[in-house]
């Protein structure tokens, strides 16, 4: 995979853990995930070695602000010879305009709340 490293803005619900949904065109198996720079793989969604699936979700930890890192799922095949697909990420906590920095431009994007949000306001707010 290549192309445009996307930056994610938002922080998890716990501090470090952020989480990567790959979706395939075709049922996949695979043997693991790994992260090349900060962070670590928590677990996978399914498990590794698992029945064939459309759809991989890596949950990652101790995910630091102001990072990059390559997100890789080895061992990826169906049915041909296993390759390793990896998608680089950026991560920069409030950069919600995707620009690289924090800066004023982040306070003309929408914020939304969620609805479970102790604030009770559970709309997009401008």
């Amino acid at each position: 995979m290549g192309g445009v490293v996307q930056v994610e803005p938002r922080r998890g619900g716990t501090p470090g853990d952020q989480k990567i949904v790959m979706v395939f065109p075709a049922p996949v198996t695979f043997t693991g995930a790994s992260v090349t720079g900060a962070g670590t793989v928590r677990s996978t969604t399914p498990a590794a070695n698992s029945a064939p699936t459309g759809v991989v979700t890596v949950n990652l930890t101790r995910v630091a602000n102001a990072q990059q890192m390559t997100v890789n799922l080895n061992g990826v095949s169906t049915g041909a010879a296993p390759t390793t697909i990896s998608v680089p990420m950026r991560v920069l906590l409030g950069d919600t305009n995707v620009d690289g920095s924090v800066n004023s431009g982040d306070l003309q994007q929408p914020v939304i709340v969620p609805a479970n949000s102790s604030t009770g306001i559970t709309s997009s707010m401008t």
